[in-house]
């Protein structure tokens, strides 16, 4: 018992030299001391205080103002930099080649052959020939667009309904000379390989939608269906441009961004268990038709494919 009492008087002694030393020792020294995990209380020589740059007038005209203002929320928009400055939705090339769905498109004419007859795939150094002459107006220097028209059936995922094939371009042609119903041709812009058949549409020059980061979001409710992919493989990812069953007629607008949603369990999405929609990625609009769109996946947590839900998000 006396060994028991003995330990921990010790201990205690102990303790209290190892909280109360410091503080003791620096008074003794005559310096100021701040005990661990403490903050010093003592005032300071403002002497050593680091000195702030001068404003110049201007400078001090905008920070009264601030002042002035900000007790009732009203700091002037200068304050926070140039507004309207705008982005582009994406790249040029991903914009003029999302491509569409439909059941056919008109057509002007078409490439029907090439200087070299035995390929399939033509090139930048190779001349085609298209049905387009000097008796439909064709001159020198005309462009068109070069689109291909798919041929697998594209269905809704799921109502099942038919919803056409898939329009992609694949490049732009010139001509170069003309001839009474054909001319030659030569490629001003591929995108990817350029065939017999291709169809041509009128060229037009085509400025890529922006949008101002810094505008609010329309408030609004879309909900939509991925009904295809542009790339024929099994899932898309980021970059991957997707087709969707909604377009302007349901107020959607380009740049607009929606959430992919997945309310498939796989036993890990704790949020389902809760009523919450499981989020794998997120979309924005390209092009819009009156009824489906096209839009690009700007971020992926998992595979995506047709028949994934959109929802719009209203955020930029």
């Amino acid at each position: 018992m006396r060994f028991f009492m003995f330990e921990k008087s010790v201990t205690f002694i102990f303790t209290f030299l190892l909280v109360c030393a410091p503080v003791a020792f620096a008074g003794a020294g005559g310096e100021e001391s701040v005990p661990s995990g403490g903050i010093s209380t003592e005032p300071t020589d403002s002497s050593d205080w680091p000195i702030a740059p001068e404003l110049t007038d201007d400078q001090a005209v905008d920070n009264k103002t601030v002042q002035e203002n900000a007790g009732d929320g009203g700091v002037p928009e200068s304050f926070f930099g140039k507004t309207g400055q705008r982005s582009a939705v994406s790249s040029r090339q991903i914009y003029e080649t999302a491509g569409y769905i439909a059941k056919d498109f008109a057509a002007l004419g078409k490439i029907v052959d090439s200087e070299i007859s035995s390929k399939n795939d033509y090139s930048p150094v190779d001349t085609m020939f298209i049905n387009i002459g000097k008796e439909s107006g064709g001159e020198p220097g005309d462009r068109f667009f070069v689109q291909h028209l798919g041929t697998r059936k594209i269905h809704h995922p799921v109502s099942g309904d038919f919803l056409g094939y898939k329009v992609t371009l694949r490049g732009v042609v010139e001509i170069t000379k003309v001839a009474d119903r054909f001319s030659a041709v030569k490629i001003v812009r591929g995108y990817s390989s350029i065939r017999v058949g291709d169809r041509l549409v009128a060229y037009t020059e085509k400025s890529v939608p922006e949008f101002d980061p810094d505008e609010p979001a329309e408030d609004k409710q879309i909900e939509g269906v991925i009904v295809d992919t542009k790339e024929e493989k099994l899932g898309v990812v980021s970059s991957d441009v997707v087709y969707l069953d909604v377009g302007s007629r349901d107020g959607v607008k380009e740049g607009d961004m929606f959430a992919i949603i997945d309310n498939r369990s796989s036993g890990k999405e704790t949020g389902l268990k809760y009523g919450l929609p499981n989020l794998i990625g997120k979309l924005r609009v390209l092009t819009v038709r009156p009824d489906d769109s096209s839009a690009f996946v700007t971020e992926s947590l998992s595979d995506i494919y047709a028949g994934k839900k959109v929802l719009y998000l209203r955020t930029r």
